[in-house]
C-alpha cells in the first residue's frame, strides 16, 4: 500500500477517534439511564480486534510503523464507538453520541418487546424519508430502567406526549 494512503487512513482514524472522544466527554454526566448494549456487539468487537491483531502479526515482515499505528488507532476508535451509550438524563436524551435537549423532541412513545422496552423519539427538524415518514430514534432499555426513564420523560414533556403510529 502506498505510504501516502497509509498516512491518510491514519489521519481519518485519528479524526474519528478525537470526534468520538469529544462526544463521550460532552455526554459525561448527562446520561443517567443508559441503554442495554447487545452482548453480540461486544463479541463482534472482540472478534474484529482479534482478527486485526492476527492479520498484523501474520504480515509482520512487510509492516511499517504506519500499519501498527493504523492498528492502534482502529482499535481505539472501535472501543470509543462501543463506549458511546444511548440513554436518558435530566437534560434530555442522547442517541449515538448526540445529545437532544427536551425542547428538541417533537414526539415520543414506548413499546415493550421480548428484550425489554424501546423508547421512540422524533426530533424537531428531523428529515423525512422518501415516503414522507420520519424514522424515530430508538433507545432500548431493560424494563426497570425504562420505568425510571418514562418518569423522567413525563416530568419534562408532560404536554408534548403524543402516541406515535406503529408502522
Amino acid at each position: 500500500m502506498n505510504e501516502m494512503i497509509k498516512i491518510l487512513i491514519n489521519v481519518v482514524f485519528l479524526g474519528l477517534g478525537i470526534y468520538m472522544a469529544l462526544r463521550i466527554i460532552r455526554l459525561r454526566g448527562k446520561v443517567t439511564i443508559q441503554d442495554e448494549q447487545p452482548k453480540i456487539l461486544l463479541i463482534m468487537i472482540m472478534v474484529l480486534v482479534t482478527l486485526m491483531i492476527v492479520s498484523t502479526i501474520w504480515t509482520y515482515q512487510t509492516n511499517t510503523i504506519m500499519d501498527y499505528l493504523r492498528l492502534i488507532l482502529t482499535i481505539v476508535v472501535i472501543i470509543l464507538f462501543y463506549l458511546l451509550r444511548d440513554g436518558v438524563g435530566e437534560e434530555g436524551v442522547s442517541i449515538t453520541g448526540k445529545h437532544y435537549i427536551w425542547d428538541d423532541i417533537n414526539a415520543w412513545d414506548y413499546g415493550k418487546n421480548d428484550k425489554g422496552t424501546s423508547l421512540y423519539f422524533t426530533m424537531n427538524n428531523q428529515k423525512e424519508d422518501k415516503d414522507g415518514k420520519v424514522n424515530p430514534k430508538i433507545i432500548n432499555l431493560s424494563d426497570d430502567k425504562a420505568e425510571e426513564a418514562i418518569k423522567i420523560i413525563k416530568n419534562y414533556i408532560p404536554k408534548k406526549y403524543k402516541r406515535m403510529r406503529k408502522s
